[in-house]
């Protein structure tokens, strides 16, 4: 077990110290103990794989109260929570695809807008004008 200042542990999982402590007053980390009689906090390697895991989560487009209903689940015996874990990021993964849909069927609108526009060049009629005119 390694055992980190704050400094080295946001060092360590790539993100600031005040990042760390938000995390903190979140709960999604453990509240670290003080070494002794100084007033060094230290952090143990639970928190770090924490912090990974938020990290990561947050990668593939969880929310903070989302991880953190994710990490309550670590306390379940592995194969539970592994399965659990791969449920809700395969239901995340749905919500991607569909976003992804969504993006690709404005991005499509948008072309066709703009190849109006670019057939009608030096007129005074403009398509996109007169689509937002009529409220469509």
């Amino acid at each position: 077990m390694t055992n980190r200042t704050i400094g080295v542990l946001a060092k360590e999982v790539g993100i600031s110290v005040e990042a760390v402590r938000y995390y903190e007053r979140l709960g999604l980390i453990e509240k670290p103990r003080t070494s002794g009689g100084s007033k060094w906090r230290i952090y143990e390697d639970r928190a770090m794989w924490a912090l990974r895991y938020v990290k990561l989560a947050q990668d593939f487009g969880f929310s903070l109260a989302e991880i953190a209903d994710l990490l309550s689940g670590a306390q379940e015996p592995p194969p539970v929570f592994c399965r659990n874990l791969r449920a809700r990021v395969s239901m995340k993964l749905v919500e991607v695809e569909r976003e992804i849909a969504a993006l690709q069927s404005r991005r499509e609108a948008i072309i066709e807008y703009l190849a109006g526009c670019a057939a009608r060049d030096g007129t005074s009629e403009c398509p996109i004008f007169k689509h937002l005119a009529n409220g469509a």
